[in-house]
């Protein structure tokens, strides 16, 4: 009768260390046949890297590559990094028709990942300490193989997640696109999705890019906006408050009158009172 117990198999890690070209070297131009999986951060110098297709590329970057043959070609050293050779066991194969991309496998789950990436200086800090960690750590018990499996893991999904640097780039030109819009349409009772839709960027997507650039939400930028235009108007008009709150975009009076107390500390028509030169509305 076979045995139900099942069988965990879980990436054996091969090796590890620190590595680099000098000046004063031949860079390697040739059929590199990588002996195991790989993941490698590299921190300093600057490239030309060739793995299937070339990439121009500035330190730091990150490759993970599966085991196999790979066309490398590095040019320009010196260039120094961090390496760790694994063995996945299926963890991480080529992707079937495609160049410089690799297939992550976890039970029926995939996604691709580049062989390549460009990545923050943060990142790769991130990425080097863990690996130094896994070189730190004992393979000579269960727990010491647990926690190593843990830190691989941990890489792979951080490299699989990362956003490259042009990706970041990209995403600027995005969100301050976005803040343009917003500033040119502020007062316009237009919703936001329509605003994101100008530049094809999803409700959820566009908000993380907006807080993470500038720290508060599109919806609090434009409602900004809106209360700065209606304090201008307020003291630069005869206008009543009523009249202010539908120009500026504010469809409900007592909305506005509340969202204006909250940003300057004094209602409408008391701000008007204030200001000398009109009496309170």
């Amino acid at each position: 009768m076979p045995d139900p117990t099942p069988v965990l198999t879980v990436p054996d890690i091969l090796a590890l260390g620190d590595g680099g070209y000098r000046t004063d070297q031949r860079p390697p131009r040739r059929e590199l046949v990588v002996p195991a999986d790989s993941l490698a951060v590299w921190t300093k110098g600057r490239s030309t890297y060739r793995m299937d297709e070339v990439f121009e590329v500035t330190p730091p970057f990150a490759t993970l590559v599966p085991r196999g043959t790979v066309r490398q070609e590095l040019r320009d050293p010196p260039i120094e990094g961090y390496f760790l050779l694994f063995h996945g066991y299926g963890l991480i194969r080529k992707t079937p028709g495609a160049r410089a991309v690799g297939t992550v496998t976890l039970g029926d789950q995939q996604m691709q990942a580049p062989y390549l990436k460009e990545i923050s200086a943060a990142l790769a800090n991130r990425l080097r300490d863990i690996l130094l960690k896994i070189g730190n750590l004992s393979d000579a018990d269960v727990l010491g193989k647990l926690q190593r499996t843990t830190l691989l893991f941990e890489a792979v999904g951080l490299y699989c997640e990362a956003r490259t640097r042009a990706q970041d780039r990209h995403a600027h030109r995005d969100v301050v696109r976005l803040r343009g819009l917003i500033e040119k349409h502020a007062c316009r009772d237009m919703p936001m999705e329509e605003i994101y839709a100008q530049i094809r960027l999803s409700h959820s997507h566009a908000q993380m890019l907006f807080v993470k650039t500038f720290g508060t939400t599109s919806v609090a930028y434009r409602n900004r906006l809106r209360l700065e235009r209606a304090r201008e108007l307020l003291l630069s008009t005869q206008m009543k408050v009523r009249e202010v709150s539908e120009t500026v975009g504010f469809a409900d009076p007592a909305y506005f009158s509340r969202a204006f107390r909250a940003a300057f500390g004094v209602s409408p028509s008391r701000f008007i009172y204030q200001s000398g030169d009109r009496t309170e509305a």
